[in-house]
Protein backbone atom coordinates (compact mmCIF):
# COMPACT_ATOMS: atom_id res chain seq x y z
CA UNK A 1 0.00 0.00 0.00
CA UNK A 2 2.79 2.40 -0.97
CA UNK A 3 2.16 5.02 -3.66
CA UNK A 4 4.81 6.12 -6.08
CA UNK A 5 7.55 6.83 -6.54
CA UNK A 6 6.45 10.17 -7.97
CA UNK A 7 7.38 13.83 -7.76
CA UNK A 8 9.77 16.15 -9.56
CA UNK A 9 12.47 13.48 -9.76
CA UNK A 10 10.05 10.89 -11.18
CA UNK A 11 8.10 12.70 -13.89
CA UNK A 12 7.60 9.42 -15.75
CA UNK A 13 5.10 8.21 -13.13
CA UNK A 14 1.54 7.83 -14.56
CA UNK A 15 0.09 9.88 -11.68
CA UNK A 16 2.08 12.99 -12.66
CA UNK A 17 -0.07 15.64 -14.37
CA UNK A 18 1.41 19.06 -15.17
CA UNK A 19 4.35 18.43 -12.86
CA UNK A 20 2.18 17.44 -9.87
CA UNK A 21 0.86 14.16 -8.50
CA UNK A 22 -2.89 13.98 -9.13
CA UNK A 23 -3.24 11.91 -5.93
CA UNK A 24 -1.52 14.69 -3.90
CA UNK A 25 1.47 12.61 -2.79
CA UNK A 26 3.71 12.89 -0.87
CA UNK A 27 1.60 13.73 2.17
CA UNK A 28 2.79 15.49 5.33
CA UNK A 29 3.75 13.87 8.62
CA UNK A 30 0.96 14.21 11.23
CA UNK A 31 0.89 13.19 14.85
CA UNK A 32 -2.88 12.51 14.84
CA UNK A 33 -5.88 12.31 12.50
CA UNK A 34 -7.97 15.49 12.13
CA UNK A 35 -10.32 17.33 9.75
CA UNK A 36 -9.09 20.42 7.96
CA UNK A 37 -11.02 23.67 7.40
CA UNK A 38 -12.74 22.22 4.29
CA UNK A 39 -14.00 19.16 6.16
CA UNK A 40 -11.59 16.70 4.58
CA UNK A 41 -9.79 14.18 6.77
CA UNK A 42 -6.02 14.26 7.26
CA UNK A 43 -4.70 10.93 8.50
CA UNK A 44 -1.97 10.38 11.05
CA UNK A 45 1.41 9.71 9.43
CA UNK A 46 4.20 8.83 11.78
CA UNK A 47 7.90 8.94 10.93
CA UNK A 48 8.58 5.28 10.24
CA UNK A 49 11.40 3.26 8.72
CA UNK A 50 11.81 3.72 5.00
CA UNK A 51 10.92 0.97 2.50
CA UNK A 52 12.34 0.25 -0.95
CA UNK A 53 10.01 0.30 -3.97
CA UNK A 54 11.35 0.12 -7.54
CA UNK A 55 14.79 0.88 -6.19
CA UNK A 56 13.63 4.08 -4.48
CA UNK A 57 13.54 4.66 -0.71
CA UNK A 58 10.05 5.83 0.37
CA UNK A 59 8.72 6.78 3.82
CA UNK A 60 5.26 7.06 5.35
CA UNK A 61 4.47 10.16 3.26
CA UNK A 62 3.68 7.78 0.40
CA UNK A 63 1.50 5.40 2.42
CA UNK A 64 -2.03 4.81 1.04
CA UNK A 65 -4.88 4.74 3.65
CA UNK A 66 -5.73 1.11 4.40
CA UNK A 67 -7.23 -1.30 6.92
CA UNK A 68 -4.87 -4.03 8.05
CA UNK A 69 -7.58 -6.61 8.80
CA UNK A 70 -9.08 -6.27 5.31
CA UNK A 71 -5.66 -6.57 3.65
CA UNK A 72 -4.86 -9.76 5.56
CA UNK A 73 -8.29 -11.24 4.86
CA UNK A 74 -8.55 -10.56 1.11
CA UNK A 75 -4.85 -10.33 0.17
CA UNK A 76 -5.41 -7.51 -2.33
CA UNK A 77 -5.05 -3.75 -2.77
CA UNK A 78 -7.81 -1.97 -0.79
CA UNK A 79 -7.83 1.80 -0.42
CA UNK A 80 -10.02 2.59 2.59
CA UNK A 81 -10.89 6.20 3.52
CA UNK A 82 -13.51 7.98 5.60
CA UNK A 83 -16.66 9.05 3.71
CA UNK A 84 -17.85 12.26 5.35
CA UNK A 85 -19.62 14.16 2.54
CA UNK A 86 -22.70 13.70 0.34
CA UNK A 87 -20.52 14.03 -2.77
CA UNK A 88 -18.63 10.89 -1.78
CA UNK A 89 -21.90 8.98 -1.42
CA UNK A 90 -23.05 10.11 -4.88
CA UNK A 91 -19.70 9.02 -6.29
CA UNK A 92 -20.12 5.54 -4.80
CA UNK A 93 -23.71 4.89 -5.81
CA UNK A 94 -23.58 6.34 -9.33
CA UNK A 95 -21.96 3.10 -10.50
CA UNK A 96 -25.04 1.12 -9.41
CA UNK A 97 -27.51 3.51 -11.06
CA UNK A 98 -25.82 4.54 -14.30
CA UNK A 99 -27.21 1.59 -16.30
CA UNK A 100 -25.68 -1.10 -18.46
CA UNK A 101 -22.33 -0.99 -20.21
CA UNK A 102 -22.59 0.80 -23.55
CA UNK A 103 -20.33 1.47 -26.49
CA UNK A 104 -20.21 4.20 -29.15
CA UNK A 105 -19.54 2.97 -32.71
CA UNK A 106 -18.74 4.83 -35.92
CA UNK A 107 -20.21 3.37 -39.12
CA UNK A 108 -18.53 4.12 -42.45
CA UNK A 109 -19.15 2.99 -46.01
CA UNK A 110 -16.32 1.12 -47.68
CA UNK A 111 -15.92 3.06 -50.95
CA UNK A 112 -13.04 2.71 -53.38
CA UNK A 113 -13.27 6.27 -54.65
CA UNK A 114 -10.60 8.65 -53.41
CA UNK A 115 -11.93 11.68 -51.52
CA UNK A 116 -9.69 14.67 -50.95
CA UNK A 117 -9.05 16.06 -47.48
CA UNK A 118 -10.81 19.32 -48.35
CA UNK A 119 -13.93 17.46 -49.44
CA UNK A 120 -13.93 15.47 -46.22
CA UNK A 121 -13.59 18.67 -44.20
CA UNK A 122 -16.33 20.43 -46.12
CA UNK A 123 -18.72 17.52 -45.79
CA UNK A 124 -21.33 18.15 -43.08
CA UNK A 125 -21.29 15.62 -40.28
CA UNK A 126 -24.48 13.98 -39.13
CA UNK A 127 -23.64 12.60 -35.70
CA UNK A 128 -27.09 11.05 -35.29
CA UNK A 129 -26.55 9.09 -38.51
CA UNK A 130 -22.87 8.22 -38.04
CA UNK A 131 -22.86 7.25 -34.37
CA UNK A 132 -24.91 4.62 -32.62
CA UNK A 133 -25.20 4.43 -28.86
CA UNK A 134 -25.40 0.67 -28.43
CA UNK A 135 -25.65 -1.65 -25.45
CA UNK A 136 -23.10 -4.41 -24.98
CA UNK A 137 -24.40 -7.72 -23.60
CA UNK A 138 -21.82 -10.42 -22.89
CA UNK A 139 -22.57 -14.14 -23.23
CA UNK A 140 -23.01 -14.73 -19.50
CA UNK A 141 -25.49 -11.86 -19.12
CA UNK A 142 -27.40 -12.96 -22.22
CA UNK A 143 -27.76 -16.51 -20.83
CA UNK A 144 -28.80 -15.11 -17.45
CA UNK A 145 -31.58 -13.09 -19.07
CA UNK A 146 -32.72 -15.92 -21.35
CA UNK A 147 -33.25 -18.22 -18.36
CA UNK A 148 -35.23 -15.48 -16.64
CA UNK A 149 -33.03 -14.98 -13.59
CA UNK A 150 -33.21 -11.70 -11.69
CA UNK A 151 -30.55 -9.18 -12.72
CA UNK A 152 -30.87 -7.01 -9.61
CA UNK A 153 -32.96 -6.67 -6.51
CA UNK A 154 -33.63 -3.97 -3.94
CA UNK A 155 -34.68 -4.86 -0.43
CA UNK A 156 -36.38 -3.73 1.68
CA UNK A 157 -38.88 -1.27 0.21
CA UNK A 158 -38.54 2.33 1.40
CA UNK A 159 -41.63 4.35 2.29
CA UNK A 160 -41.32 8.13 1.91
CA UNK A 161 -42.81 9.93 4.91
CA UNK A 162 -43.58 13.63 4.38
CA UNK A 163 -43.17 16.28 7.08
CA UNK A 164 -45.16 19.52 7.05
CA UNK A 165 -46.87 22.02 9.32
CA UNK A 166 -50.67 22.43 9.49
CA UNK A 167 -51.97 23.97 6.27
CA UNK A 168 -48.62 23.62 4.47
CA UNK A 169 -48.86 20.20 2.82
CA UNK A 170 -47.95 19.76 -0.85
CA UNK A 171 -50.81 19.46 -3.32
CA UNK A 172 -50.34 18.48 -6.97
CA UNK A 173 -52.70 19.93 -9.57
CA UNK A 174 -52.67 20.64 -13.28
CA UNK A 175 -52.24 24.10 -14.79
CA UNK A 176 -55.75 25.59 -15.45
CA UNK A 177 -57.37 23.38 -12.80
CA UNK A 178 -60.43 24.66 -10.91
CA UNK A 179 -59.17 26.28 -7.69
CA UNK A 180 -62.28 25.22 -5.79
CA UNK A 181 -61.65 21.57 -6.65
CA UNK A 182 -58.00 21.96 -5.69
CA UNK A 183 -58.98 23.34 -2.27
CA UNK A 184 -61.50 20.53 -1.76
CA UNK A 185 -58.83 18.01 -2.71
CA UNK A 186 -56.43 19.51 -0.18
CA UNK A 187 -59.09 19.25 2.55
CA UNK A 188 -60.41 15.77 1.78
CA UNK A 189 -57.18 13.92 1.00
CA UNK A 190 -55.03 13.30 4.04
CA UNK A 191 -51.27 13.01 3.90
CA UNK A 192 -49.38 10.19 5.62
CA UNK A 193 -48.55 12.52 8.49
CA UNK A 194 -52.18 13.63 8.98
CA UNK A 195 -53.40 10.04 8.71
CA UNK A 196 -50.81 9.02 11.30
CA UNK A 197 -52.36 11.38 13.87
CA UNK A 198 -55.80 9.95 13.07
CA UNK A 199 -54.50 6.38 13.39
CA UNK A 200 -53.15 7.16 16.86
CA UNK A 201 -56.70 8.07 17.92
CA UNK A 202 -58.52 5.17 16.24
CA UNK A 203 -55.99 2.30 16.53
CA UNK A 204 -54.74 1.60 20.07
CA UNK A 205 -51.83 -0.59 18.88
CA UNK A 206 -50.47 2.27 16.73
CA UNK A 207 -49.55 4.32 19.81
CA UNK A 208 -46.54 2.08 20.43
CA UNK A 209 -44.71 3.25 17.28
CA UNK A 210 -43.22 6.55 16.24
CA UNK A 211 -43.84 8.10 12.83
CA UNK A 212 -40.58 6.80 11.36
CA UNK A 213 -41.31 3.22 12.59
CA UNK A 214 -44.94 3.28 11.46
CA UNK A 215 -44.29 1.94 7.93
CA UNK A 216 -42.61 -1.18 9.34
CA UNK A 217 -45.78 -2.16 11.20
CA UNK A 218 -48.59 -0.51 9.19
CA UNK A 219 -49.46 -0.29 5.50
CA UNK A 220 -50.47 2.91 3.73
CA UNK A 221 -53.62 2.51 1.57
CA UNK A 222 -53.56 5.22 -1.15
CA UNK A 223 -57.21 4.72 -2.19
CA UNK A 224 -58.67 5.40 1.25
CA UNK A 225 -55.73 7.54 2.48
CA UNK A 226 -55.51 5.53 5.70
CA UNK A 227 -53.07 3.31 7.59
CA UNK A 228 -53.88 -0.33 8.30
CA UNK A 229 -52.02 -3.03 10.20
CA UNK A 230 -49.28 -4.64 8.09
CA UNK A 231 -49.81 -8.35 7.33
CA UNK A 232 -46.82 -9.14 5.09
CA UNK A 233 -43.68 -7.63 3.58
CA UNK A 234 -40.80 -5.59 4.97
CA UNK A 235 -40.82 -1.80 4.60
CA UNK A 236 -38.52 0.84 6.07
CA UNK A 237 -39.81 4.37 6.67
CA UNK A 238 -37.65 7.38 5.80
CA UNK A 239 -38.52 10.93 6.82
CA UNK A 240 -38.27 13.82 4.39
CA UNK A 241 -35.09 15.84 4.81
CA UNK A 242 -35.69 19.06 6.74
CA UNK A 243 -33.16 21.83 6.25
CA UNK A 244 -31.61 23.56 9.23
CA UNK A 245 -33.05 26.96 8.20
CA UNK A 246 -36.66 25.67 8.01
CA UNK A 247 -37.50 27.30 11.34
CA UNK A 248 -40.46 25.83 13.19
CA UNK A 249 -40.60 22.83 10.83
CA UNK A 250 -37.12 21.75 11.99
Amino acid sequence: MIHGPCGKDYMYSPCMVKGKCMCHFPKRFNGHTFFDDSGFHVYRRRRTVRVIKKGVSLDNKFGVPYNRDLLVRFQCHINLEICNSSRSLKYLFKYFLKGHDTGTMLLKKNTSSQVSAQEKKAKSLNEVKDFLDSRYVCASEASWRIFGFDIHNRWPSVDHLPIHLPGEKHIKFKTFADLEKVCNKATSKKTKLEAWFIANKELPQSQNFTYVDFSSNFTWVPSSRKWKLRQRGDVVGRLTEVHAISGELL
